[in-house]
């Protein structure tokens, strides 16, 4: 995947729009990727649905190795400045985080 440096904006997003974003795992690590602000619903792994305790709202979604995610997004209430991370702290430390913008 990309990688973004520090300050980049990874997206912009209209405020009350939907996405829907695809995340892909990589390495041999297992990934509990969070993201701040918004919550999202896991439409399918793999092409497969999510699993009964997946199914409702998220702020971390757990990526494997080769896996491919992807997640429902609505930007409903309030604009800013946000970021998505690893909460593997060796990983966040080493800037596995983006940065994304409601305007």
């Amino acid at each position: 995947g990309r990688i973004y440096t520090v300050g980049e904006v990874a997206a912009t997003i209209k405020q009350g729009t939907a996405e829907i974003w695809q995340i892909e795992g990589a390495g041999n690590w297992w990934h509990p990727v969070h993201t701040h602000f918004e919550e999202f619903q896991i439409l399918s792994r793999n092409g497969l649905p999510p699993p009964p305790e997946e199914a409702g709202r998220n702020d971390v979604l757990l990526i494997r190795p080769g896996e491919v995610a992807r997640i429902f997004f609505r930007f409903r209430d309030f604009k800013g400045r946000y970021v998505t991370h690893c909460h593997n702290t060796v990983h966040e430390d080493h800037a596995m985080m983006f940065r994304w913008d409601i305007v």
